[in-house]
C-alpha cells in the first residue's frame, strides 16, 4: 500500500507563497475578513476600517431583525412561517419576539401594519 491520502487537499504552502489558483493564502484569507467586506462596502482602506469600523454590526442586525419580525407579522395569516413564529416562539430576550421589549405581540402586529410607525 502507498502513504495515505492528504485528507485536507491542499498542499502545504508558506505564508505569502502563491497557491496553484494565483492567489496567496493571506490574500484567500484577508478577502473573507469583516474589516474587508466593509472596507469594500464603504470604500476605505481595511487597515483604516480596522482601526475604526464605519459599520456597527450590532445595530445593523438589530435594525435587519426588527425589519423581518415585522416583515412577518405583516404576512397573511396562514402563512406557516407566521404561524410558526406565533405559536411556537416564546419571546425570550434571545429571540426575535424578544425585540418587541415586553409589547404585547397583538399590539405588535397592528403596529406593523404602519410601516412608517414600524420603522421608528
Amino acid at each position: 500500500m502507498g502513504a495515505p491520502a492528504r485528507v485536507t487537499g491542499f498542499p502545504p504552502v508558506a505564508a505569502g507563497e502563491d497557491d496553484p489558483k494565483g492567489k496567496s493564502r493571506t490574500q484567500g484569507r484577508q478577502s473573507r475578513t469583516p474589516h474587508f467586506l466593509h472596507s469594500v462596502m464603504t470604500g476605505r482602506e481595511i487597515a483604516d476600517e480596522a482601526r475604526s469600523p464605519s459599520i456597527n454590526v450590532l445595530l445593523r442586525t438589530r435594525d435587519l431583525r426588527w425589519n423581518w419580525l415585522g416583515n412577518i407579522l405583516r404576512m397573511d395569516e396562514r402563512r406557516t412561517v407566521r404561524q410558526v413564529l406565533l405559536n411556537c416562539a416564546k419571546p425570550t430576550q434571545e429571540s426575535i419576539l424578544g425585540d418587541l421589549n415586553g409589547k404585547d405581540v397583538n399590539t405588535a402586529i397592528s403596529l406593523a401594519r404602519d410601516r412608517i410607525e414600524w420603522k421608528s
